[in-house]
């Protein structure tokens, strides 16, 4: 009766000698294919943090530029103010024309100190003497980018660009303030070599963590954040994303800088990835597995002719 293969290399010197002969051969082999394996994995995790932070920038770009060109023509009004003001010029006419050039704004408008605005490119009157962003524009004498999630005026959230007034004397005698709609953003799926990465929360949140709106209004911002992450730490991981893994699942944690205080948080999930896959812990041991095994075959098979 003829023994099967396995059984015939479990009782033959022969075979035992061959199977470890290939398998030590091979050694030097399989080691490089798991160096280079994981060398593989680091460079496409790489190229998928850059690939799902370059999605979140794209996603808040629109913001980025609107608010970029409101703080040039905030800083373009606030320089010609004084001379206006002087010379009994018409203020809402300049904020209505700055208005023409910044459609996109919901309300141009100059504030005095004493924070009582008649000068709007709507012709709208509202006191903001005791609004704590009209406080906090005016509490130092520089361009300030706020958000409002309330608009006195707009009663819609808004990212508020101001830029400080000067008489020719040089004493600050209000400020211009041009705000913005806020955008509700939402990134695009982002697809690597091995899986698709999808954005499963957004938030806004303030430099100290601050939750503004979320996109899971039931659900606190801590609940949402992998452990280990605090939300007043969201902010110094600005500009770069993060792989975290937790009870054997990946997620990105992105968040990037939309103005001053102002932040974009996105986490991505991946949807699919077997433990095949090159992304898994299985894959650099794989192939050097299954050469060994190959070998073993071999050797049992050469034992027996």
């Amino acid at each position: 009766m003829t023994l099967p293969a396995t059984g015939r290399f479990a009782k033959s010197t022969l075979g035992f000698r061959l199977g470890s002969t290939l398998v030590l051969a091979l050694m030097p082999l399989g080691v490089l294919s798991v160096v280079q394996t994981q060398s593989a994995q680091n460079d496409m995790l790489a190229s998928t943090l850059e690939g799902v932070a370059g999605a979140s920038l794209k996603a808040v770009q629109q913001q980025i530029d609107l608010i970029n060109d409101a703080r040039i023509s905030a800083r373009v009004m606030a320089a010609a103010l004084p001379v206006a003001l002087s010379e009994r010029g018409s203020c809402s006419d300049r904020a209505k024309a700055v208005n023409d050039d910044l459609p996109s704004a919901t309300l141009v408008a100059y504030l005095p100190m004493s924070g009582l605005m008649s000068c709007s490119s709507t012709g709208a009157v509202h006191d903001f003497s005791s609004s704590p962003h009209f406080r906090n524009a005016i509490s130092r004498p520089e361009p300030m980018v706020m958000y409002n999630p309330h608009g006195a005026v707009s009663d819609t959230a808004v990212v508020a660009v101001t830029h400080p007034v000067f008489d020719r004397q040089g004493a600050q005698i209000g400020i211009v303030s041009i705000s913005l709609p806020y955008f509700s953003v939402a990134p695009q799926a982002y697809a690597d070599p091995v899986a698709l990465w999808r954005p499963v929360y957004l938030a806004t949140i303030r430099g100290d963590g601050t939750l503004l709106i979320g996109s899971d209004p039931g659900r606190d911002l801590d609940s949402a954040l992998p452990p280990g992450v605090t939300a007043a730490s969201l902010a110094e991981r600005a500009g770069r994303s993060a792989l975290l893994r937790d009870e054997g699942a990946s997620r990105i944690l992105s968040v990037t800088s939309v103005a001053p205080d102002l932040y974009l948080l996105s986490i991505w999930q991946r949807e699919s990835a077997g433990i095949f896959s090159p992304a898994s812990w299985v894959a650099p041991y794989l192939l050097p597995v299954l050469t060994w095994l190959a070998a073993l075959v071999a050797a049992s098979f050469a034992a027996s002719r």
